[in-house]
Order: C-alpha cells, then structure tokens, then sequence
C-alpha cells in the first residue's frame, strides 16, 4: 500500500452502508504520478444500450429510460475532502450521446462515430480556457435566448467567461479553423466537448449563473446519462477524495413503477447551492440535497417516480428580489427633515426661475403672419386656385421694423398651425433604409404610400413626409443692402451623420403628377441638404417652428427690413396659418417664459410648504416614535409614564 500512494496512479470507489437503515455513500480516491499525471474517476448512470459515453462497449442501461426534464427531481449531496489540486476540476451532469455527423445514431465504427457530451464544471472559481486569445478553446457560436448567434471572434459580445473548454471531434465534417481536437490517448474515438463554468448566460436554461445560487428555472433537458466526477489535470502526486450519497428518496423506503408510468415522467434537475474555495482542497460539502422522487430498481438502478397529482407545496425560488431583501435606504421622515427639504428646493428652484425669466424677456423677436396679407384681393375668394397655379407670380413683400437691438446671429423660422406632422400614416410615409444607403434605395418603400416610384423607378426620399416638403423662400435687405441668409449646419448634427447618407442622391423627386412642396437639387446629397433634414424630423406638436436658416450680422433698433417671399406652401388647404419669425437666442433658448414661471411656481409653493410645516411644528408639535403614547405605559388614570 505504500507502494501505491507514493509511486503509482490509481483509484479506489468503496460502497458504504450503515445496515437496517440509510442509503448507499459512494466515497472515491483519485491519485496520480508523475507517470500518469492526468486521470479522471466519475459515477456514472448509462440511460442508454449500447456504445456509449466514448467508449466502444455494451452498457448496462442503468437508469432504463432517457429521463426528460422538467418534472423529475436529481438531488444528491457531494462532500470533498480533496480536490485534486490547483489544476483539480469538478463535474456534474456529463451529458452524452453518440451520433455520426449526418445525425445517425452510432454504430460502433469509430471512422466515422462522434461522441458528444457537455459538463457543468461545479467551481465558478475554474479558469476559462476559452478567451479572445485562445478561440480554438471555445465554441464557434454562443446562441443567446433571443436566438441571436455571436461568433467566438467577436471580442465585445461572446461570453467567454462562461466556457472553460470546447473541442472538436475529429472527424468532424466541417470542421472550423482553428480547432482543438480532443483526447486520443485514452479514448479512440472522436469526441465533442463542452465545458461550461457557472455565468450569468446560463441563468435562462436552468442552470447554475453563479457562486451559491438557489432555485434556477428548470428548463426541459434529455440525458442519456448522467454524471458525476473529478479530474485531475496533468498534476504530480495530487489526490482527489469525494463521497456521494445517500442516494434514496428522503423517506428511506424503495418503492416499485410500472414500466408504463415510467415512460411518462420527466426528469426535472434541481438547481443546487454552492459554496466552494477555488482550489477545493479543503473538507468543503459542495451539494446537501438527497434523492428524491427516484426508486432503486432490481439491478441497482434508479428509475423516476411518478409526480404527485395534488399540487406543490414547495415555496417559489429563493431570491433577494423577491424576499424584499435588496439594500435600501429608509430615512425616518421627521418635520425637520420635511421643512429643510421643501427650503432647499426653493433655495435651487426660485433663483433658476428668476434667471430663466430674465434671459426670457432679453430675447428680441419679430413675428410676422403672411398668410393672408400675400394674398392678392383678385384672389381672395379663389385662394387654392391662386396657390396651386404653376404659372402665377407668387412674390409677396413685407416690411419688418426692428424693435431693439439684435445681436448676431439672428436666427429665421417659419412656423406653422394645425399641421400634425406626428400623425402616425403620416409620420411613418418614409423609407430611413433609403435615406441612408444608395443600396438601399428600393427598400421599405412599402412605408411610402404612394409616394413610391415614377414608372418603375423609386422615388429617393420616398413617402409624404419629404412629398409635403416646406417651400416658400424668404430674402432680407436692409437700406437696399441684401442681407445674406446662411443656412448652413442648421440640422442636428447626429441626423446628418446617422440617418440620411452622404452618397444618396434626390431621384424622381417632385417628378409626378401632383408637386408636393420644395424640390431638391439632385446633384447635392441628402446628409448636405439640410432644409430636407430639418423637415423630416417631426414635430410634437400641432403648432411648431423650424429653423430656416440665420443672419450672420447685428441688426440694429428701429431698422426696416424688407423681406420677399415667395408664398408657395398650401397651408390653406387645411386651414393653417404661416408666420416668418426672426429670433436672437439666451442660455435657455428661445423667448419663452413657461421655463421660468414653472420654476418659480415650484420654489414658490415648497418655500409657502415650508412656513407651514414650520409653523405647525412649532405650535403643534408632536414628539414621532415616542414609547409613552403606547398603552401599557399610561397610568391608569390616563397620564403617562415617563
């Protein structure tokens, strides 16, 4: 014997049983040399006859039928008292079958015969063989519960950590570049593994996503065999020791099924607690759980028992979640703490107001509606006729005088009502694909309604919100001096550059028998066409503005500016008015004094709350939590007791 435990690799199972009572402990010990430094012990439970878990001879078929999840439960208590060293590894469920790669089942001839099993390694401490750098050690794909495949190439998105190791059988028929053929040494023919370490991807599959985790979601599973192991990887004179057991329902008893009832259970794999150090070489209890809902069979086997037909009494998964065990804060709301509260947001709220209100009223503005005054009085009771007619002069001139000084730049908007451009037929008549991409000009345009091709050919933009495109122009002089209109950079930035391509082109715009709104110049691409861009981003609200372009100089008080416009859009149509607006801006924008008023509104009702809670507090109060007012604490006559 001494022999044996300092010169030579070997192992020792032993059955242990206390008689008259209990179930069976399986204890195991695993040692290895320096001659056989890589050894692996499991015990195992065939569901299968046959060739089988890698190796070519007939098995016993244990366990005499393919258990199915999710309605059969595997308990079992592991304790190790060795763990075979820094390079020593746990196993649980080695799942395996045997298939030829067209999908045939085996049939003992090892050219072209593939073994393919996964394992749990049990130690979330386990270092990933599979990483960004060693890809040959990973699965070629990761399938997330969406159905989504990222490729092991993919550094961002593939879970790494959640592989300890995969190989490739060797007589795979596609077999990718680069691959890690398994173990030939003890075992000739090809084998598939899959290692997977506890990781939060596993979670939706019922299996164990992190140290010490209870209740995983069951999931449905097959096993033709079911495992339970260690392995020693090449390591010098390192011992693995373990028991198993017991392995009988709780009740102790072992119990019959008729084969029939057998067919119809399903196996239902309980999610396990552990708690492990990461080299395991301690007396460490990995899993405290039992059989339960198996029987012994004549041969030694375990068969399923059927499921009780009255329902669960088993309480729903642990979670901190669920317990309302998460950390929080829970602050004892006290008239103090009420008062500095309310103080402290009049404190912020009324001096912003204040702020927002002053930069309000220091913004200059002129607003100007031009509907109806660019209207000829010949016209006036003919007015769709005179804003649909092609041939008609539609010049229209109006004069602005300026009522304080403008600061550069002065920014120029046409606003519009009654013009719902969030209407959802409306809004969704476009094509973003085609905006986008030149390769994707003929696609979605479905979306466009009828404005979608002249003839055969698409339209590029496509649907009624390019169709319906703003198109009056407005030109500004000052003393008989023009005054240039710069339009340049107006849209957002990120819809130029995410949503409208710099090598998309105007095609067939306007081309058909009823004209929209403004025409595009086909030989500028849409990401430079910004009066495009800005029109296409919808506007919230039925009354809305939109920035036409800006004035690069001081405009100076009491200027007149002349302004021509040429009346183009149908507004009249539905009934909508048309206004030109000439605007400076403030660190909080445009004119408007909503901002300020809502923020002075706030301040002013929580510094009014907080005289009132003061007040009270200090003439009505009442001491919180305070153990007198309790009843046991009263005299009889009614006083308290202090």
């Amino acid at each position: 014997m001494e022999l044996l435990t300092t010169a030579s690799s070997y192992f020792n199972v032993t059955w242990q049983k206390e008689l008259g009572k209990g179930s069976w402990v399986f204890h195991h010990y695993l040692k290895t040399s320096s001659k056989y430094p890589w050894l692996m012990l499991y015990l195992r439970s065939d569901a299968t006859k046959g060739f089988s878990g890698g190796y070519h001879y007939q098995t016993r078929g244990m366990s005499k039928i393919v258990p199915k999840s999710p309605n059969f439960k595997v308990k079992f208590k592991l304790t190790i008292t060795q763990g075979g060293g820094p390079r020593g590894q746990f196993y649980l469920m080695d799942i395996g079958s045997c298939w030829k790669n067209d999908g045939s089942p085996c049939n003992g001839d090892v050219r072209s015969d593939v073994t393919r099993y996964s394992e749990m390694v049990i130690n979330p401490d386990t270092e990933s063989w599979c990483s960004p750098e060693k890809v040959a050690g990973c699965p070629p794909y990761h399938t997330f519960p969406n159905g989504t495949r990222v490729h092991r190439t993919n550094n961002a998105s593939f879970p790494f950590d959640a592989y300890h190791m995969y190989c490739a059988p060797g007589n795979a028929l596609h077999l990718e570049e680069p691959y890690n053929l398994c173990d030939a040494y003890s075992n000739p023919q090809p084998q598939e593994i899959l290692q997977i370490i506890p990781h939060p991807v596993w979670g939706h599959y019922g299996l164990p996503h992190e140290e010490g985790i209870q209740g995983t979601k069951p999931v449905e599973r097959h096993w033709p065999s079911i495992d339970l192991g260690t392995e020693i990887y090449i390591s010098n004179d390192q011992v693995a020791e373990w028991t198993t057991g017991p392995m009988l329902p709780k009740n102790g008893k072992q119990e019959s099924v008729q084969r029939k009832q057998i067919k119809k259970e399903i196996l239902h794999l309980q999610p396990v607690s552990m708690a492990m150090s990461p080299l395991l070489d301690d007396d460490t209890t990995l899993f405290d759980v039992n059989l339960d809902g198996t029987s012994t069979s004549e041969d030694g086997g375990y068969e399923p028992i059927p499921a009780p037909k009255t329902k669960s009494k088993k309480p729903p998964p642990y979670s901190r979640f669920t317990q309302q065990e998460l950390p929080a804060c829970k602050p004892i709301i006290t008239p103090k703490l009420v008062i500095a509260s309310f103080t402290f947001i009049a404190i912020i709220f009324v001096p912003i107001g204040i702020a927002a209100l002053s930069a309000s009223n220091k913004v200059v503005e002129i607003e100007e509606r031009y509907d109806r005054e660019c209207i000829p009085p010949i016209y006036s009771d003919h007015i769709l006729q005179y804003i649909q007619s092609v041939g008609t002069d539609k010049t229209c001139t109006r004069r602005l005088t300026v009522p304080k000084h403008m600061k550069s730049p002065v920014f120029i908007y046409y606003q519009l009502t009654d013009f719902y451009q969030n209407y959802r037929i409306y809004k969704s008549s476009r094509s973003n694909l085609q905006l986008k991409s030149k390769a994707d000009e003929g696609s979605e345009l479905k979306n466009c309604g009828s404005v979608q091709t002249v003839g055969d050919e698409p339209i590029v933009p496509c649907g009624l919100v390019a169709w319906s495109m703003f198109n009056d122009t407005y030109s500004f002089s000052v003393k008989d001096k023009a005054l240039i209109v710069n339009k340049m950079n107006i849209a957002w930035e990120s819809d130029k550059k995410g949503r409208f391509g710099s090598d998309v082109y105007p095609k067939n715009f306007q081309a058909g028998g009823v004209i929209g709104g403004a025409k595009l110049n086909s030989s500028i691409p849409l990401s430079e066409q910004d009066d495009l861009i800005v029109w296409m981003r919808p506007a919230p609200l039925r009354n809305f503005r939109k920035l036409y372009g800006r004035i690069d100089v001081d405009l100076e008080a009491n200027e007149e500016i002349k302004v021509e416009i040429k009346n183009n859009y149908n507004s009249y149509g539905y009934g909508g008015e048309k206004l030109l607006v000439l605007s400076t801006t403030s660190a909080f924008g445009g004119k408007s004094k909503f901002l300020g008023i809502a923020y002075l509104t706030v301040g002013g009702f929580c510094f009014l709350f907080a005289i009132v809670f003061a007040i009270i507090h200090r003439f009505k109060r009442r001491d919180i939590g305070d153990t007198a007012y309790l009843s046991w604490n009263r005299s009889p006559v009614g006083y308290y007791i202090k």
